[in-house]
């Protein structure tokens, strides 16, 4: 089984797309050896077998860039390359890519009980992952329950908040170049905590009776163009329970998120605004978000 890889060039001080930039997928027996980016700095490889791939850019000026990806089987991953031109002022190390200037976002959250929805103070933010360098900080929240990250990359984050006595709460947030997300992470216990001194659970019924879960973040994009299609609908055609009684609507980068799937095969359709279609397949494990592109065609 296979997967495929597709996405921008763009220039870093200007995310302007980058057109013959050379493309390529490093360490990859059996990939595509290259491909040349369009006049909107697409690309695309198919028929790459699953895992982790580093793909590097070229320009035609010598900008150089390059961005890690996840090849799935059956699935499109979207990826955006930023290059930049190596200037005297910059000394990347022996043999490695220049140090590239990139726009990022940040997050400021809120901690809060899930019961009682008062602050948790002395919470822990772990990034557990994302579409860049995971920060080498875990921040504790303060006595507001606030906590703020800076220096994101734009894309899919996914935050465990844990409270000083064990009670944790996995959020994903969308980060946006130079924008501030807000998020509140409601924490609560688990339901294999510790009983009270009674022999009495402590966790709410609710909590206990809930089902271990995954999640699902997708991007939407035109399957001629590549560009991202906003306001595309999603729904789920078949799953491995009943479907969530929602249908998201994706953002303006084409993104959207499913939580609280039950673990098992997925199929959803994304419909645009101009009655583009498509369908992807993808499959949810216990606590992960797994990554799903579908492309889009208008009908004829």
């Amino acid at each position: 089984m296979t997967g495929s890889v597709c996405g921008y060039v763009l220039r870093a001080d200007n995310e302007m797309p980058l057109e013959d930039a050379t493309v390529m997928i490093a360490g990859r027996a059996g990939a595509a050896a290259r491909a040349a980016t369009d006049n909107a700095g697409w690309f695309n490889f198919d028929g790459i077998s699953p895992g982790k791939c580093v793909l590097r850019a070229r320009g035609p000026n010598d900008e150089i860039g390059e961005a890690a990806a996840q090849i799935f089987d059956n699935a499109f991953t979207n990826v955006t390359i930023l290059v930049a031109t190596c200037s005297v002022d910059e000394h990347p190390p022996a043999g490695g890519p220049p140090v590239i200037p990139r726009r990022t976002g940040r997050i400021e959250g809120h901690v809060i009980q899930a019961q009682t929805e008062r602050p948790v103070e002395n919470a822990t933010i772990t990034v557990v992952r994302g579409p860049g360098p995971l920060p080498d900080i875990a921040p504790l929240t303060d006595s507001t329950g606030r906590f703020e990250l800076v220096g994101l990359l734009p894309g899919m984050w996914v935050l465990l908040a844990r409270s000083p006595d064990d009670e944790t709460s996995e959020m994903t947030v969308q980060v946006s170049s130079d924008e501030l997300t807000k998020v509140t992470i409601a924490v609560a216990a688990s339901p294999h905590s510790g009983r009270s001194s009674n022999g009495v659970s402590n966790v709410p019924k609710h909590l206990g009776k809930r089902p271990e879960v995954g999640s699902i973040e997708g991007h939407v994009v035109d399957a001629r163009t590549g560009l991202p299609v906003e306001d595309a609908a999603i729904t789920v055609v078949k799953g491995a329970e009943s479907v969530p009684d929602i249908a998201p609507l994706t953002d303006s980068g084409g993104w959207f998120a499913l939580d609280g799937l039950v673990p098992g095969d997925w199929v959803l359709r994304a419909r645009g605004p101009n009655e583009e279609t498509g369908e992807a397949a993808v499959r949810v494990t216990v606590g992960d978000a797994a990554q799903i592109t579908i492309a889009v065609l208008a009908p004829h």
